[in-house]
């Protein structure tokens, strides 16, 4: 995986006021990679922001608060002269008025037009990313080293986004490797960090989500749906703890509807991505959908039932399409 990361510092280099901009909700590898990617800046001698839109998630906020540096929630375009999307991606229409530059390992379909494009699901987390370039500013001397901070930040991105490096490659481990080496900062140092307890509002959240859950099957899969009015990537995550294949929970807020969806790695593996289904549905809408093959969100207005209904029907729809014998475990 070779990047031309000379271009990007060479964007950095000629801007003055940088805006490091991560996704809504912004969670440990969205925040880690933004906030170890803002501290290696300071090491360069350019100042920049990060914006996580809307509220950090309980790690994003745990990660910035281990930082000691300011996030801010506000829009950046109107005095950044670079814009640097990390862990996420312009949304339809955005028009920055100055440089722009996207890091995203999600899925995608729709093309992105940037002075600076590194955009690649093989990552299993953005902070991956984030470190590759840390390490191309290393080789070029820009920077001494990964400093122990910038080394927490990377590695809690790491282990959150690939589920305790359940979904990690030999290419994560590696880099896992040479991160803890650069800044003697181990994964023991690490794991306890994230380790905070479950706070009682999301318990209630999985609780009634298990509650109103409803099932489908196609093709010996289970599709569990279900709505609660807020954490909906970690209810459907509990519903694939309790079974389901493929699993989505909706929530209205503020007029819009909030889809978060799971599934199985071994359904992922057979060929099902939640992130084509998102887009597809967020096309049809009009509204936002993207993500990964087993972890995927979508944003649109529209009858809760009636969209669970469409997300259900696109992914019975690629179920269809996957090899016979891709290790179904429903019932038939």
């Amino acid at each position: 995986m070779k990047m031309d990361f000379q271009k990007l510092l060479s964007l950095i280099e000629d801007s003055d006021n940088i805006a490091i901009r991560t996704h809504e909700n912004a969670d440990a590898d969205g925040m880690g990679a933004s906030l170890a990617l803002k501290l290696a800046l300071k090491d360069i001698g350019r100042s920049s922001v990060v914006i996580a839109p809307g509220s950090p998630g309980k790690l994003g906020r745990l990660l910035a608060q281990m930082s000691g540096e300011a996030v801010e929630t506000g829009d950046p375009a109107k005095a950044a002269d670079l814009i640097i999307f990390v862990d996420a991606r312009p949304p339809p229409g955005f028009a920055p008025p100055c440089r722009l530059a996207v890091i995203d390992h999600h899925e995608a379909q729709t093309q992105i037009k940037a002075d600076f494009l590194l955009v690649d699901s093989r990552f299993p987390s953005a902070s991956e990313m984030v470190f590759e370039f840390l390490e191309f500013l290393t080789a070029k001397g820009s920077i001494h080293t990964i400093s122990k901070q910038v080394a927490i930040q990377l590695l809690s991105g790491i282990i959150a986004d690939t589920a305790d490096l359940k979904l990690g490659v030999k290419e994560t481990l590696n880099r896992i490797s040479r991160i803890s080496a650069a800044s003697g900062v181990e994964l023991k140092h690490v794991f306890p960090l994230l380790r905070t307890p479950l706070e009682p509002s999301l318990r209630m959240a999985c609780l009634k989500g298990a509650s109103r859950l409803k099932v489908k099957t196609s093709g010996g899969w289970f599709i569990a749906t279900t709505q609660v009015s807020s954490y909906q990537g970690d209810v459907a995550s509990c519903l694939i703890h309790l079974g389901a294949d493929v699993a989505f929970a909706a929530g209205e807020k503020k007029g819009i509807l909030n889809v978060s969806g799971r599934a199985r790695n071994d359904l992922v593996d057979a060929g099902l991505s939640l992130a084509h289904i998102m887009e597809t549905i967020a096309s049809r809408l009009g509204g936002e959908g993207g993500g990964h093959g087993g972890a995927a969100a979508l944003k649109c207005k529209g009858e809760t039932e009636e969209v669970l209904g469409i997300c259900v029907a696109e992914t019975r729809k690629m179920i269809e399409g996957l090899p016979r014998g891709s290790g179904a475990t429903g019932a038939k």
